[in-house]
């Protein structure tokens, strides 16, 4: 059942209401036409802009059925304006209309509202192109003369204002929502438990149009909106939504309209089909494509919106559609067979139609027609009728999965779950599943393996071998090795089926292993012998989780020739190997430093919505990451909640919830909280015991740190023996000179000055910058104690140039002791609050709301709610009144 919030078509078009909003504010009377076809929104923005503008507004709906009526719409507005102001101008009107008409009624009206201007009036008519010819003689007068007046006149329309009393207003146009605020409208409306899947299909469906998606989501069963039953293909509509569409085509002489009723039948229709076609006349078409009705490609035509489509389709009689399906479906055959298996499906039953339409659709994604591909596959699951559509389905899925559509994957995942409920999954579904839960961030499930290897090993050990690799390499991308290695006797048993793969799975998992505990890693070279007999889509998987296994083992000039190798592979694949690409980029160029390479792809990640469904927990750690080193930590930990929102905690592997847990602690320093820092950094060891590698995660620097800083010595020296322990079975560059740095923060007095001077003299040129700046910020800090404040200077300088260098703010938090966060005297009151929390509270004593104190620290209002009830706590009062006394040096 469609759960609808009030107004909440409002999310989608934010600029629209504004400009109608900026009418009713601005300094001058003036006029609007608001243009939209059917279900764009007109009326919801007249509504809400008539409740959310603060000006005194009138709303008229006209009404077809009175557009015989002479000034029936006019005499509406006027009363309207009447009960607003107290003003006679609907006597006016009835007083000398009948013996003047409007061609004198108009001058009249504009005369007395220039002699008695009223207030600035909003007056909003809804459906104007129905207005009755008086009504719109007299508004297309008074829009002209509308200065001087009060009023702001909005009139909403479905088609052009070209001719008639109301040309030459101003034209606001109401386009296609762009998906990304459709898919908030989605769900926004859609009930809770509807699928992810099933949002982006309807939204797919619904193509920008606001009033499309609630029309569907009305006339959807609940069955249908879980994704337990295929969407209707072709759509049907509510009898109103088709009656306000055909108001929209009225004018298309009857050639257009019958080319039209041919083209509904089709999500699209190939030229070649088209050229042969009876029923496609060609003064039709091209009338169709002068009006934007439809899209014409060297290749194909299509309808250009759903909403039409559907309704040219429903208005049809069943015989007139069957008779076209019959036509097109014969003139397709040996032309096109994608067209002409989708016309056979409304002709009598044919068994093999489904799988038909189901490799039709695979091939659809392939060629960038994923809406066609959609309405094909869900067309071929309501004909299915008990046919075996499990591995055409399965295929199709996998296609969408490459193409990185894996929220519409999912959706026909769970499909072949309940295709094949209580029996063994095919291999090829494992895989389908597996790469799913890896890519969308979840566990990688293998508790169902045994019974399918049970059931399919003997009958299909290729299938099976790939299966059970899927599995392997997915374990090692989450860096979950015990987990891979528990399948590797299952790899050797089916070893002979293909040798090749079997030994490159046990090679990759032997280099993990290597890596996670410290061990040498082979060259390059003898890494490549192994992966150069792969196939070429199991090769590129391979090359990826190896290319993670070298940026962590500091590899990194041979994780940029593999990076490079497989840029130039993926060039022409599909997309999804370009998303896993940039994220093996992002992270090599975060563990390299390269931190303005780092932002530069994290942009480009955010800025597509297909990259965004991929990997998105590695996505959003990463962006945090580089968030913190950034010095917003604001931002950081509300990129870390999304994390959370999508997995639990508890639910990551190992290594991302021990960089979680170690990336909240350093938050936590930043903002103040060092309990929680030191909390945080317990906890990332904790989780962390059974990686060997201590920079897997790089907590054990930071905490000893901040125990320095806090004064505690003695527990620092624990953390630093465990981190040298672990630095010493797992050697890496970033371990040796952090772990110096640490033993030199440790060190007290001139030990410690010597042990600084010892580590950056041998510090390598280039290599690990950000941790050398750091370094020089420590160094610098105990120079000052020590009273050289000169050098200390010169290192302070020094670390600047580096950050300059790479593009990272000062890392203030970090390298100041954490009592002494600035050398300010600060109000008595505020002694109780970091850094970031004094400010807020200086902003909102300084008369800033939160709004404009989110837009001073670049972060969301909510977070500064969050910063204000913290505020609030620490200083012991309930609200920003109190605050501000209290910061007056007043109580009660």
């Amino acid at each position: 059942m469609l759960i609808r919030r009030p107004d909440s078509t409002l999310t989608c078009r934010p600029e629209d209401l504004r400009a109608l909003v900026d009418l009713a504010h601005g300094a001058e009377d003036g006029a609007l036409a608001l243009v939209g076809p059917a279900g764009s929104g007109r009326s919801t923005l007249l509504r809400s802009a008539a409740r959310l503008s603060g000006a005194t507004s009138v709303l008229v709906t006209v009404d077809p059925g009175e557009s015989t009526w002479s000034l029936s719409g006019l005499t509406s507005a006027l009363i309207g304006i009447d009960g607003r102001h107290g003003t006679d101008l609907h006597g006016l009107a009835i007083g000398g209309s009948a013996a003047t008409g409007p061609s004198r009624l108009a001058p009249a009206l504009v005369a007395r509202l220039s002699a008695r201007p009223l207030p600035p009036t909003l007056l909003l008519i809804d459906d104007a192109d129905d207005l009755d010819p008086e009504s719109q003689q007299v508004l297309g007068h008074l829009v002209r003369h509308v200065r001087g007046t009060g009023l702001r006149i909005v009139l909403s329309c479905r088609g052009h204002l070209d001719a008639g009393p109301l040309r030459g207003i101003d034209a606001h146009r109401l386009g296609p929502v762009d998906r990304a605020r459709m898919l908030e409208l989605a769900r926004s409306l859609a009930p809770s438990d509807t699928p992810p899947g099933t949002v982006q299909l309807l939204v797919r469906i619904a193509d920008g149009n606001p009033g499309l998606l609630t029309d569907i989501l009305d006339r959807l069963s609940d069955r249908a909106l879980r994704g337990e039953e295929p969407m209707p293909a072709p759509l049907g509509l509510s009898d109103a939504a088709m009656e306000a569409t055909r108001a929209d085509l009225v004018g298309l002489g009857d050639p257009a309209r019958r080319t039209l009723e041919a083209l509904s039948c089709a999500p699209y229709l190939p030229t070649s089909v088209a050229s042969r076609a009876r029923s496609v006349e060609s003064a039709g078409l091209d009338e169709l494509v002068a009006g934007g009705w439809v899209q014409r490609t060297a290749t194909t035509l299509h309808i250009a919106s759903t909403r039409v489509r559907a309704t040219a389709y429903g208005g049809m009689p069943a015989v007139r559609r069957l008779a076209l399906h019959t036509e097109l479906a014969g003139t397709a055959e040996g032309r096109d067979d994608r067209i002409a298996a989708w016309h056979r499906c409304f002709a009598p039953p044919d068994d093999g139609c489904p799988v038909e339409l189901l490799g039709a659709a695979s091939s659809l994604v392939v060629d960038d027609m994923l809406d066609a591909a959609l309405e094909f596959a869900e067309r071929a699951l309501v004909d299915a009728r008990g046919a075996d559509v499990g591995p055409a389905l399965t295929e199709f899925a996998m296609t969408l999965v490459q193409h990185a559509e894996l929220d519409l994957a999912r959706r026909y995942e769970d499909t072949l779950h309940r295709m094949y409920q209580g029996i063994s999954h095919p291999p090829r579904l494992v895989v389908l599943g597996t790469l799913l839960d890896l890519f969308q961030g979840r566990g990688v499930g293998t508790e169902c393996m045994a019974r399918e290897l049970g059931v399919y090993g003997q009958s299909d050990p290729v299938g099976c071998l790939a299966m059970v690799g899927t599995v392997v390499m997915a374990r090692l991308l989450r860096w979950e090795l015990d987990e891979a290695e528990a399948q590797l006797p299952s790899v050797r048993d089916l070893a002979p089926a293909r040798p090749e793969l079997a030994e490159a799975i046990e090679a990759l998992t032997r280099l993990c292993r290597l890596v996670r505990d410290g061990g040498e890693v082979p060259s390059y070279d003898e890494i490549r012998r192994h992966l150069n007999p792969l196939p070429v889509p199991r090769e590129l998987a391979a090359r990826a989780v190896l290319l993670h296994v070298l940026i962590y083992a500091e590899r990194f000039g041979a994780a940029r020739e593999i990076l490079a190798g497989l840029r130039e592979s993926t060039a022409g694949a599909p997309p999804l190997w370009g998303v896993v690409v940039n994220r093996a980029a992002l992270m090599l160029d975060l563990r390299s430093d390269a931190f303005r390479q780092a932002r530069a792809g994290v942009d480009r990640a955010r800025s597509s919505a297909r990259a965004l469904q991929v990997l998105p927990v590695e996505l959003d750690v990463a962006e945090a990451e580089l968030l913190a080193v950034e010095g917003r930590a604001e931002l950081a930990h509300e990129r870390l909640e999304q994390v959370l929102s999508l997995v639990p905690l508890n639910a990551l592997p190992a290594v991302f919830g021990a960089r979680v847990h170690a990336l909240r602690g350093r938050l936590a320093w930043m903002q103040g909280e060092g309990a929680e820092a030191l909390d945080r950094m317990a906890m990332a060891r904790r989780v962390a015991t059974g990686v060997g590698n201590p920079q897997l995660v790089r907590a054990h620097a930071d905490h000893v740190e901040f125990l320095v800083r806090m004064g505690r010595r003695a527990e620092a020296r624990e953390v630093l023996a465990e981190f040298r322990a672990r630095a010493a079975a797992a050697p890496s560059r970033w371990a040796t000179f952090t772990l110096a740095r640490c033993e030199a923060l440790v060190a007290e007095g001139a030990r410690s000055l010597e042990l600084f001077d010892e580590l950056l003299g041998a510090w390598p040129a280039c290599e690990l910058e950000y941790e050398h700046a750091r370094t020089l910020l420590c160094s610098s800090e105990r120079l000052e104690q020590a009273g050289h404040g000169k050098e200390a200077l010169g290192h302070r300088r020094a670390a600047e140039r580096v950050l300059a260098d790479i593009g990272v703010a000062m890392p203030s938090e970090l390298c100041t002791t954490h009592d002494a966060r600035t050398a300010e005297p600060v109000p008595e009151i505020l002694s109780t609050l970091n850094e970031r929390e004094a400010h807020v509270a200086r902003l909102v004593q300084q008369g800033y709301r939160n709004r404009s104190i989110a837009q001073d620290l670049y972060v969301s209002v909510r977070t500064v709610e969050m910063s204000l009830t913290r505020i609030y706590r620490k200083v012991g009062v309930s609200s920003r009144a109190e605050l501000i006394r209290a910061m007056s040096g007043e109580r009660g």
